[in-house]
């Protein structure tokens, strides 16, 4: 039995087979490096201008973000007032707050 006919494939077949792969992958390359330069390029003339109105966004944005996600000094007082048996809720207060959300969310 010989080794060369595994799969039904001939020595030359596989030689013609690396044949054909080298020039695609010559074209590959080729294509690879056009794009490249094309991106270069249209990189360099691309130009962005903010308005003032972007401007102020961004400074907002950025002052919002240093801002404390929560009022430290209304915890504590909350938490000293439970401890002390002072806190008292207000069920008028809260219910009017969740149909003022529940407005403001879906507008009804």
């Amino acid at each position: 039995m010989s080794v060369n006919s595994i799969n039904g494939n001939s020595p030359n077949q596989a030689h013609k087979t690396q044949a054909n792969i080298k020039p695609a992958v010559n074209n590959v390359t080729s294509v690879n490096k056009v794009a490249e330069k094309e991106s270069k390029a249209s990189r360099v003339s691309d130009d962005v201008t903010l308005t003032s109105s972007a401007v102020n966004l961004k400074k907002l944005e950025e002052s919002i973000a240093k801002l404390p996600i929560v009022d430290t000094k209304k915890v504590e007082d909350v938490q000293r007032s439970i401890k002390e048996g002072t806190y008292q809720i207000d069920p008028d207060r809260i219910a009017s707050k969740l149909i003022e959300m529940e407005f403001a969310l879906f507008g009804k």
